[in-house]
């Protein structure tokens, strides 16, 4: 009896953290290579300058829109606007595994 009741309490508490693990959070993101380099001589400073930026999303969760959005917020931070470049499946985590990648390039106003 003890163990079968032991086993419902495994199964239960190994099916909550599978649940608890599916339940990621699937909206799209900037994706920085480096991250968590400590090594590096800007690690944990702002940008200066963003030449471009990748975008990592799941197309399930997000738009177009939303990520070309959030591609010209990113870029218009440098005083700069967003060039779509391609999209690819290589650099991102496996739940958002699609990349938009974007040049940020001058105004022309300027």
């Amino acid at each position: 009896m003890k163990i079968r009741i032991f086993r419902n309490v495994l199964c239960t508490a190994i099916l909550m953290a599978f649940a608890a693990g599916c339940t990621a959070d699937l909206e799209p993101h900037i994706y920085i290579p480096s991250e968590f380099d400590r090594t590096r001589s800007d690690f944990n400073k702002p940008l200066k300058d963003r030449t471009g930026v990748t975008i990592c999303f799941n197309k399930l969760k997000t738009t177009p829109q939303k990520i070309a959005n959030m591609a010209a917020l990113e870029c218009a931070r440098f005083n700069k606007k967003a060039e779509y470049i391609r999209q690819k499946a290589r650099f991102c985590p496996l739940l958002t595994p699609i990349s938009a990648q974007y040049r940020c390039v001058a105004n022309s106003s300027q």
